[in-house]
C-alpha cells in the first residue's frame, strides 16, 4: 500500500512538473493567437480607411466635374445669350439703314454716328456704335492711274503729324507713326513693282516692294492690288496692331488716342463726306484748320448737317482752298455709303462682339452685309 501510495505521489508529481514545464508553450500559443487577431483587424481597419479615402477622392473628383461641367453649360448659355444681345443691337441698326438711309434727316442714325447707344435687351446689354467708312481717308486712292495723288497723299501726311501729336500728349515714350508708311501703301496697291519715291516727303520717303518684304521675318510677296480689307494694311511695312487698333485699355478709357481705323478705310469712292469725318479728318484737309474750327464744323452738322460743299466753304474762319480739292475729293451725301457697325452683347462676364461692314445705296434702297465677323 505505502508503495503504490509512494508511486501515485511519483506519478502525480510527475505529471505536475511536466504540466508546469508545458506552461510557457501554452501561453505563447494564446498569445500568438491574440497577436493574428490584432493583425487581422488592424489590416481590415487600414484597408476600411483606404477603401473610404478612394470613395471620398472620386466623390470630389466627381463634385470637381459635375460643377466643372455645369460652369461651363451655363458659361455657354451666357455666351448664346450675348450673342443673341449682340444680334439684336446689329438688326436695330440694319432696321434704321434700311428705313431711313437719310443720315440729314435721321435722329436715330445721326445718334448712332455721334456716340455709343446702349439697349436693355433680356437679362443682359447690347451696345451699338455705327461709324460711316465715307468720312474716313481711303488708302487705295492714294495713286490714280499712274500718278500719285498728291492731295490725298500730302492729307495722310498731316493725319500722321496729328495722330503722332496725340500719341505724345498721352505717353512721351510712346513710338510715331513713320512717314514711310505712305510710300510703303502705294507700293502695296498699286499695280507695278517700282519702289515708290517722293520726292517732297523729307523722311521715309522710298516705299517697299516685294524685294523688301520677302526678306521679312514672314516673307511674303507684295500683292499690288487694292486693299479689300483695312486689315490688311498690318502688313505693310510701318503699319502695327498698336497704331491700326489701339491697345486693349483704349476701349475702356475715352481719353486714349483713337486709333488710325477710325481715320481709315479702303472702301468707297475716295470722296470725304463733312458729315461724318471725325475730328482728325477733318483738320488733315489743310493745315490751316484749327482744332477750334475742328469744333465749330462738327457743333455745326450735329445741330444742322451741310447740304452743299458750298456752306462749308462759306464757314466762318474755313480756308480758302482750290475748288477742284473741295468737290473733288469733298462730298455732302454719297449715292453709295459704307458703314461699319459693331454691336457688343453681354451677360454676366460673357460677351460676344460683332462687326459687320455694310454697304447701302439710296436710290434702290439695297443694305447688303458685305463683311461679317464674330469675337
Amino acid at each position: 500500500m505505502v508503495s503504490l501510495s509512494n508511486h501515485l505521489v511519483v506519478s502525480l508529481s510527475n505529471h505536475l512538473v511536466v504540466s508546469l514545464s508545458n506552461q510557457p508553450m501554452l501561453t505563447k500559443k494564446i498569445m500568438n493567437v491574440d497577436s493574428n487577431k490584432t493583425r487581422s483587424s488592424g489590416f481590415v481597419l487600414i484597408t476600411v480607411l483606404l477603401v473610404i479615402m478612394l470613395l471620398t477622392a472620386l466623390l470630389l473628383q466627381y463634385n470637381y466635374a459635375s460643377r466643372t461641367q455645369l460652369n461651363s453649360a451655363d458659361s455657354y448659355t451666357h455666351q448664346l445669350r450675348a450673342r443673341n444681345c449682340a444680334r439684336a443691337g446689329l438688326n436695330v441698326a440694319l432696321a434704321s439703314l434700311k428705313q431711313n438711309p437719310d443720315l440729314l434727316t435721321n435722329l436715330t442714325l445721326r445718334r448712332m454716328l455721334q456716340e455709343t447707344l446702349v439697349y436693355e435687351v433680356g437679362y443682359g446689354t447690347c451696345s451699338v456704335t455705327l461709324t460711316a467708312e465715307n468720312g474716313k481717308l481711303n488708302l487705295n486712292l492714294l495713286k490714280t492711274n499712274t500718278s500719285p495723288d498728291r492731295i490725298r497723299i500730302d492729307q495722310l501726311l498731316r493725319l500722321i503729324d496729328l495722330f503722332n501729336h496725340q500719341i505724345n500728349q498721352q505717353n512721351h515714350d510712346s513710338p510715331s507713326l513713320d512717314y514711310g508708311l505712305v510710300p510703303a501703301l502705294i507700293d502695296w496697291t498699286d499695280a507695278d513693282n517700282q519702289v515708290t519715291v517722293l520726292p517732297f516727303v523729307s523722311r521715309g520717303s522710298v516705299g517697299a516692294e516685294s524685294s523688301y518684304y520677302e526678306n521679312a521675318s514672314l516673307p511674303c510677296k507684295c500683292p499690288n492690288r487694292s486693299l479689300s480689307l483695312l486689315d490688311e494694311s498690318l502688313f505693310v511695312r510701318g503699319m502695327t496692331p498698336q497704331f491700326l487698333y489701339g491697345s486693349s485699355d483704349s476701349d475702356n478709357d475715352k481719353n486714349s488716342p483713337r486709333p488710325l481705323a477710325d481715320y481709315l478705310t479702303v472702301h468707297g469712292d475716295g470722296k470725304i463726306d463733312i458729315n461724318t469725318a471725325p475730328a482728325l479728318v477733318l483738320q488733315s484737309l489743310s493745315d490751316r484748320i484749327t482744332p477750334t474750327l475742328t469744333r465749330l464744323i462738327i457743333q455745326q452738322r450735329q445741330t444742322k448737317p451741310f447740304t452743299s460743299i458750298d456752306e462749308l466753304r462759306n464757314f466762318p474762319g474755313f480756308p480758302s482752298l482750290p475748288s477742284i480739292a473741295l468737290h473733288d475729293y469733298l462730298t455732302i451725301q454719297p449715292q453709295i455709303r459704307f458703314f461699319t457697325i459693331r454691336a457688343r452683347g453681354i451677360i454676366g462676364l460673357q460677351s460676344v462682339t460683332i462687326t459687320a461692314l455694310i454697304k447701302t445705296n439710296s436710290a434702290s434702297g439695297n443694305v447688303d452685309i458685305i463683311l461679317y465677323k464674330e469675337t
